[in-house]
């Protein structure tokens, strides 16, 4: 075995361990990211698994960090409110409620959910989808009018 040189029995090779400066430089890095994530209406599970945190890790940090859990909950309500203003755009411009919600990435359960729990959201929601039912009717109306002419 000439020209290859053998490892010493008994030495393990040493793994980069970074110090606990950086360590928890890292961790609020990862937590950083994933309350961008939540903001831009992912999961809080799809957050840390895009990041490479395991789900009992995240909800380690959420439990013992109280900071992190405030932004996490700020950043769940801004990307609620934005998706139910992306919703009501879309009913606006004439798409019904199932279309919606797969545009906005939300199941139609989340956003009864969501109706259910905030009476200006549904009011409005209720509001676009008489206004489309009547369209609807008027243009029904109108294409029977035009197949009567003679």
């Amino acid at each position: 075995m000439q020209g290859r040189e053998r490892k010493p029995k008994g030495k393990r090779r040493q793994k980069n361990i970074d110090t606990r400066e950086e360590q928890y430089a890292r961790r609020e890095r990862l937590k950083a990211d994933i309350v961008r994530d939540v903001r831009k209406g992912r999961s809080n599970t799809e957050a840390a698994r895009r990041h490479g945190v395991t789900e009992p890790t995240f909800w380690r940090w959420e439990s013992a960090d109280p900071e992190f859990r405030k932004s996490l909950s700020s950043a769940r309500a801004e990307a609620a409110d934005r998706i139910k203003e992306n919703t009501l755009a879309r009913l606006r411009a004439g798409k019904t409620l199932m279309e919606t919600s797969k545009t906005v990435g939300r199941t139609p359960g989340t956003l009864r959910a969501w109706r259910s729990k905030d009476t200006a959201f549904d009011a409005r929601v209720k509001a676009l989808l008489r206004e489309q039912r009547k369209r609807r009717a008027q243009k029904k109306g109108q294409a029977k009018e035009r197949k009567n002419r003679p």
